[in-house]
């Protein structure tokens, strides 16, 4: 019998080998269960320094029969458990890999570009033993189509969601010149909301104004405005109030997207206040009339959760006649979903649901801003001085941020990049025009994986699979 805490130590011994050797290419691992009972995967990642306090994730359960694979990286070892007994046994590519240490079985080894099985069954002891076959190698260095299509449709509607669009908030006195600066450098969607706190509507319509005015776009026509709705306006009166407001402020005639910008008040955005699920109802069926009146072209929501949406499902409001997001039933649901995204918080769940549901969406703070207002935060930027993001920029001769936005791209979500400085609005502008060059100029929500590289609408600049292995590896990245 071993302990996992027991293991920990073997585990750590080995820590400055694996993390040496951490820029080698990922393994596919599958873990075939040959067991009466389930099998528990863990892992340990070698970057960090253990303590007692240190819990090993678990990885997934192969059922009795069953197979589990995961994508192993030199910087972990693995550790299998078995259900219900104090057994454990960390798993190598060969028996030759394995050394005793104390009470664990602890392997370390260099995955290479390659798939390995590991059967887990039991010797005539009783005690977990492991089997081994290695494949040949599975081409994670092969690239991987990106489509190349510059905007999202939405659902059977005329709507299209540019695919990068420019972020308003905490542009402050800046807001006129910075959104004519993304608009004369081609890009063509504004993210505005009404939280005055963080955005300047004045200073947005102000800015969209100008760029029109200077030639910078040909009509107001041609950029796609976005605003939100604050939950201290949420109500049915008081929502309609608001898209008028944003009406007058943005100096438009109709909004193109209009999203609820939180379900409920929160103190810090409300202080006091409170709103109720019934008023954020209402909220909704203010934006789905502003809809038949011709005021806003789509809805959605912001800083959702997967049970938010669940909800809204079950209320079934009714649809507009042209509206875009609706159940098979018919009931209303949103056009678009905007979270919090980067590589840190990649926010599956929601995303899935978003995919199964043809519902689009929208990541803000991309480029890993969320955490510089953190207390205590030193202006350290996690996301564009992570490792990992920092050598696949040097490999590809591009900037931090052209690394995360393209990551970005590549996992289906539209992106949202806000900047006062022209340099870095220059940089998500030519992503946004490099994607109009290929064959599909525009594309549904979930129609992302139909497209290959024998379509023509894959983009010229793209990821390795191991590339984009590595950055999605990052979701497990924990930032103080």
């Amino acid at each position: 019998m071993h302990s996992l805490g027991l293991l920990l130590v073997g585990a750590a011994a080995l820590a400055g080998r694996a993390a040496g050797s951490a820029s080698t290419p990922p393994m596919q691992l599958t873990l075939e269960n040959r067991l009466g009972e389930e099998v528990e995967l863990y892992w340990l990642d070698m970057m960090v320094v253990f303590d007692p306090g240190f819990t090993p994730k678990k990885n997934g359960v192969a059922p009795g029969g069953g197979s589990f694979t995961v994508t192993v990286y030199s910087g972990h070892v693995f550790v299998v458990a078995a259900s219900g007994v104090d057994d454990v046994m960390e798993i190598g590519p060969d028996v030759t890999s394995f050394a005793i240490m104390g009470d664990g079985y602890v392997a370390a080894w260099d995955p290479g570009d390659r798939k390995l099985t590991v059967a887990i069954d039991r010797d005539d002891a009783g005690d977990l033993r492991a089997a081994y076959s290695v494949s040949e190698e599975h081409g994670l260095s092969e690239p991987v189509c990106t489509p190349a299509h510059s905007g999202v449709r939405l659902g059977d509607s005329s709507v299209v969601v540019p695919r990068v669009g420019f972020g308003c908030a905490a542009l402050g006195a800046a807001a006129p010149q910075s959104v004519q600066t993304a608009l004369s450098a081609g890009l063509r969607l504004l993210d505005s909301a009404q939280a005055r706190e963080w955005y300047d509507e004045r200073g947005v319509g102000e800015g969209l104004s100008l760029g029109v005015l200077t030639g910078a776009v040909g009509s107001r026509d041609e950029v796609f405005v976005t605003t939100k709705i604050h939950p201290r306006d949420f109500g049915y009166d008081s929502a309609m109030a608001a898209i008028d407001g944003s009406l007058r402020d943005l100096k438009v005639d109709h909004l193109d997207l209009v999203l609820t910008h939180f379900p409920k008040c929160m103190p810090h955005i409300c202080g006091a206040k409170k709103t109720t699920w019934k008023e954020f109802l209402d909220t909704f069926r203010a934006m789905n009339d502003a809809q038949r009146a011709g005021k806003v072209r789509a809805v959605g929501v912001s800083n959702v959760q997967e049970h938010h949406l669940r909800r809204l499902e079950g209320a079934c409001l009714d649809a507009p006649g042209s509206a875009s997001g609706r159940t098979d039933s018919g009931c209303r649901m949103p056009d678009v979903v905007q979270n919090w995204f980067d590589p840190f918080n990649t926010d599956d769940t929601v995303r899935r649901h978003c995919a199964k549901h043809g519902i689009a969406y929208q990541g803000y703070s991309i480029l890993g801003t969320q955490y510089l207002h953190r207390p205590g935060n030193d202006g350290t930027n996690p996301v564009l001085q992570h490792p990992i993001i920092l050598k696949l920029a040097r490999r590809k001769g591009v900037s931090p941020a052209v690394i995360v936005l393209r990551w970005a791209l590549a996992k289906g979500v539209l992106a949202l990049c806000r900047s006062t400085k022209a340099e870095h609005v220059e940089e998500c502008a030519e992503i946004y025009r490099s994607l109009s060059e290929g064959a599909a100029a525009v594309i549904t929500p979930g129609a992302e994986a139909a497209l290959d590289d024998e379509s023509g609408a894959c983009t010229a600049w793209t990821f390795t699979r191991e590339e984009l292995m590595e950055m999605d590896s990052l979701t497990d990245y924990i930032v103080n």
